[in-house]
């Protein structure tokens, strides 16, 4: 037993160790793991696991079975989101959502990341070219500071409204071929109309110097985490 905790203890610290590589390790399932055994052996969440492991399901779990485990980094002082996002070549918005952070502010040194494996991160990027606040109410929207610029389409996808809603101020929603509905609010002109196909990265319109940008996701009437872009 004392051997077993060393063993853990080991593995896990073998893990975190590895930041500044890309490459994540490997987990081979046994006959009697269960994921929470698999969390306990590896160090890291299920949610994680998950992420790293399209399909991955706690009844799924077979002897043989290979998992991807991800890189797991020690956050250290001065470390930011964008810093590290360079390091690893993903924006600072799909290094917050694999690691289910709203706000850059939960950065803190010491916690720990866990960097998405090579060939599964996510294509995810905000609108701006900044990371904004939130999720906040019970749209559970992205609140974007104020700041002059354009803002741009996060997807491939059609405009499915243009017009003014009560609260939001202009609002314009784009609609992808995953039924997911992105809604841009608060903005001072558009250049796109409605039932016009979009391309991801399009300009939309340009921002008000008056309000930040408001940016939330829905699917089916059901309010989406924005932050949590890559997982839906």
């Amino acid at each position: 037993m004392v051997f077993r905790k060393f063993l853990l203890a080991v593995m896990t610290l073998a893990l975190v160790s590895l930041a500044g590589f890309a490459d994540a390790a490997s987990y081979v399932v046994t006959a009697k793991d269960t994921s929470e055994v698999i969390v306990q052996k590896t160090g890291v969440p299920w949610s994680i696991l998950k992420k790293s492991n399209p399909g991955l399901k706690k009844d799924s779990l077979s002897p043989g079975m290979t998992l991807v485990v991800p890189t797991a980094y020690r956050v250290k002082p001065g470390d930011t989101f964008y810093s590290l996002g360079r390091r690893w070549k993903i924006s600072p918005s799909q290094l917050m959502a694999w690691n289910f952070i709203s706000s850059p502010q939960q950065l803190v040194a010491g916690s720990i990341l866990y960097i998405p494996p090579q060939g599964i991160k996510s294509d995810f990027f905000w609108p701006e070219p900044v990371i904004p606040q939130g999720p906040e109410g019970l749209l559970k929207m992205a609140q974007f500071p104020v700041r002059t610029g354009d803002f741009y389409s996060v997807c491939d996808g059609t405009v499915l409204y243009k017009g003014n809603y009560a609260g939001l101020g202009p609002v314009i929603l784009i609609e992808n071929e995953k039924k997911l509905v992105f809604a841009f609010g608060n903005f001072r002109q558009s250049e796109v109309k409605y039932g016009e196909n979009v391309k991801k990265g399009q300009k939309l319109g340009t921002l008000s110097s008056q309000m930040g940008l408001i940016f939330f996701v829905s699917q089916e009437g059901k309010p989406l985490d924005p932050f949590q872009g890559g997982s839906w």
